[in-house]
């Protein structure tokens, strides 16, 4: 996966995703992120009783795929992304 994409559209997503994963359980406590053509990016995250799927129509999509973010990353992924 490869994509271009505005920092704080990035954050804003992955932050309300990490709302919706439990800490405590690793098993479900994931994000999942997917990039498609044209040029969208899907997050989706759930803790088994709620979940949320986000959508970014501004991104650019080089290479499409999927990654799966650990919710404890979230969180240091964000601190160390530089505009």
């Amino acid at each position: 996966m490869k994509i271009s994409v505005n920092r704080e559209s990035l954050a804003n997503a992955l932050s309300r995703c990490s709302q919706f994963v439990h800490k405590q359980d690793e098993v479900i406590s994931q994000v999942l992120v997917r990039a498609t053509a044209p040029n969208k990016l899907e997050f989706c995250a759930t803790n088994l009783d709620i979940g949320i799927r986000l959508t970014l129509d501004c991104v650019a999509v080089e290479i499409e795929g999927v990654c799966i973010i650990p919710s404890n990353r979230v969180a240091s992924i964000l601190k160390e992304m530089h505009e």
